[in-house]
């Protein structure tokens, strides 16, 4: 009788080397450390960044800028060491944390969210405008203080129940939070399992404050 053959299997390939995938955390970690020095610089008093009711700032701050290019410049080298070999759980936890860590801080550069909330808390958000709400009036965005609004059905809909606050600081938060939660549920969905996807999606600095800092909505679209 012929003797059956035994077939090697091939290395268990699964994981990365434990160096590279340790490298590579070490180097997200190190964005995750600059997104906290832009929150804290963020949120000391009369910082520029931060609008003021209304959507006014006071520039660009220097120390700021600084911290933001070389958060990004940092950002690009994880992504060359990402690809080298990483693993995506750890990948995607660390994306969670860089992600979420703006929310911890003041409303960044933009005063979006006090717009959306300005349009939910009127009666017709495409007849009334901001300035029909004694409420909300001050903090929209002057350039949208006397029109309707410029978003669709299902964003108003969507958002009407952040207009039954009447806080400002929290209607802000809300919309920050979604949009920050929002990114999150794209770096899944792109990533499928892949560390590289969900680096490049999730640990980026710019989509941190962007999004959990400013609240835009386009990441729920």
């Amino acid at each position: 009788p012929r003797r059956s053959r035994r077939r090697r299997r091939p290395p268990c390939r699964r994981h990365p080397p434990l160096a590279k995938s340790r490298s590579a955390l070490v180097a997200g970690a190190l964005t995750l450390a600059l997104v906290v020095a832009l929150v804290v610089v963020e949120s000391r008093a009369g910082s520029p960044v931060v609008p003021a009711p209304g959507g006014h700032l006071g520039g660009a701050g220097g120390l700021f800028l600084a911290l933001f290019v070389a958060s990004f410049a940092v950002y690009v080298v994880e992504l060359a060491l990402v690809r080298r070999g990483a693993r995506f759980t750890h990948v995607f936890v660390l994306a969670c944390v860089i992600q979420l860590a703006p929310l911890a801080g003041p409303m960044f550069l933009s005063s979006d969210a006090w717009t959306y909330w300005s349009y939910a808390r009127v009666h017709d958000p495409y007849s009334n405008t901001p300035s029909d709400d004694r409420v909300a009036a001050r903090y929209a965005g002057t350039k949208y203080l006397h029109d309707t609004s410029p978003y669709g059905p299902a964003f108003s809909l969507a958002s009407r129940p952040v207009g039954l606050t009447a806080s400002a600081s929290l209607a802000a938060w809300l919309f920050r939070g979604t949009a920050a939660l929002c990114v999150l549920a794209t770096t899944w969905l792109v990533a499928r399992r892949r560390a590289f996807a969900a680096a490049l999606v999730g640990w980026n600095p710019l989509v941190a404050m962007q999004f959990a800092g400013g609240g835009h909505h386009d990441a729920l679209m």
